[in-house]
């Protein structure tokens, strides 16, 4: 994470396996971050960047694969293959890429030092009925769509800040001015994480899992009706769908949009929300309504733009 020129980058490698009856000659990857740019057509304009890719590797061929964007989206990459993926085999992709953050209180965005880094690496589109799943990205509500998977993760942050990720840290390691941040986060469809420097926590255990509240500008009160209403609905919705089955989710107050916004085991709420100190107030409600979507959606997996 580079809060000077701000962006965020890195290497991607991706095991992919052609779990279909077809051969594949090319693979598809959504990249989000480029429609936010002054300089598409995409209807979200903002001051992004089209995100640069470095060289993609075919690992398991030894090749070098070329890459083009759709000319109807520009969030459409297909790489294709030198050597086709026929069905039940594997390939191990590689390449960089560097995403550039907009401006903006949004899921995808940056404002007042805290970064929502969501949908920001070239993810794997999902590949069914003989085509690649392609759908138009619309900037409030659901429109992703993505295989489970299991994510391996180092980000690096400036020192002062929090990140606060999908998954589970397992270790953070100072290295000059930026702290080393190792996550892995097993079994889930998306990765995505909230930084920054003014965050403070409030936890509590529900039915073994660890639910935390993270709060800005001193707004306890409001970290701590987040946290009632979040460990409220991991047990009511345990009770009522089945075990939520990762050992924490964190619920983040940051600057949105919209009332709020899912990912696997972390959902952003928007801190302009207010504690009412009620069950029935927004925020607990908003809340509520994004930790549900760790079954539906989450565990329970669906083609949110279609459905």
């Amino acid at each position: 994470l580079d809060t000077e020129n701000k962006s965020i980058g890195g290497t991607m490698t991706v095991i992919v396996r052609n779990t279909s009856s077809d051969t594949w000659d090319k693979l598809v990857f959504r990249d989000y971050p480029s429609l936010f740019t002054p300089d598409t057509d995409s209807g979200y304009p903002a001051d992004g960047r089209i995100t640069d890719i470095g060289e993609i590797r075919d690992i398991t061929e030894s090749e070098t694969l070329d890459y083009s964007r759709s000319g109807e989206d520009v969030s459409v990459l297909n790489v294709f293959l030198q050597t086709p993926l026929v069905s039940g085999d594997m390939r191990k992709i590689t390449f960089s890429f560097t995403a550039y953050i907009p401006n903006a209180g949004k899921r995808y965005g940056h404002m007042n030092n805290i970064y929502n880094i969501a949908n920001f690496y070239p993810v794997l589109a999902v590949y069914e009925d003989g085509a690649w799943s392609t759908e138009k990205y619309f900037d409030m509500g659901e429109c992703f769509y993505s295989v489970v998977s299991d994510y391996e993760v180092t980000v690096s942050a400036p020192s002062g800040m929090t990140v606060i990720t999908s998954g589970k840290t397992t270790r953070i390691t100072p290295s000059g001015s930026s702290r080393i941040w190792t996550i892995f986060a097993p079994v889930v469809r998306d990765f995505a994480l909230v930084a920054g420097s003014d965050f403070e926590v409030v936890s509590e255990d529900a039915d073994g899992i660890a639910v935390n509240s993270y709060y800005s500008d001193g707004d306890i009160n409001s970290g701590e009706e987040a946290l009632d209403a979040g460990v409220k609905a991991i047990l009511a919705f345990e009770n009522e769908f089945g075990k939520y089955p990762y050992p924490e989710i964190d619920i983040v107050l940051t600057y949105l949009d919209a009332g709020g916004m899912e990912y696997p085991n972390l959902v952003m709420i928007s801190n302009v929300l207010e504690a009412e100190f009620g069950d029935d107030g927004l925020l607990k409600i908003v809340v509520a309504h994004e930790v549900a979507h760790q079954w539906f959606y989450g565990m329970v997996g669906d083609n949110q733009f279609t459905e």
